[in-house]
């Protein structure tokens, strides 16, 4: 069973916990709680080599959607990320930011 967890995590230590106690498969930090880039680039070395997977918690309208997004640009060629779909307010998980 998967299990992502994380989005309210405040540092890449208290990530590391969580994936050394093998609690999650999947990690969800907001580069917003996180701590900004820095900490969160943390985040993500840490879960590559623990080999968890990563889906960016970014339900967050203004600044806090264009730093997850200028985040995401530099994970790869086909990332995710945790939106708020405007049009009812609902969440909508793991969509392609090309979406």
């Amino acid at each position: 069973m998967s299990l992502a967890a994380g989005e309210n995590y405040c540092t890449a230590f208290r990530f590391k916990a969580m994936f050394e106690a093998g609690a999650v498969t999947c990690a969800q930090p907001s580069v917003t709680k996180v701590g900004g880039f820095t900490e969160m680039l943390k985040v993500i070395a840490l879960a590559e080599a623990c080999g968890i997977s990563l889906l960016p918690h970014c339900p967050c309208f203004g600044p806090g959607l264009l730093a997850s997004l200028h985040l995401l640009g530099t994970m790869g060629d086909e990332v995710h990320a945790e939106r708020r779909h405007s049009a009812n307010g609902s969440r909508s998980c793991a969509r392609s930011v090309t979406d």
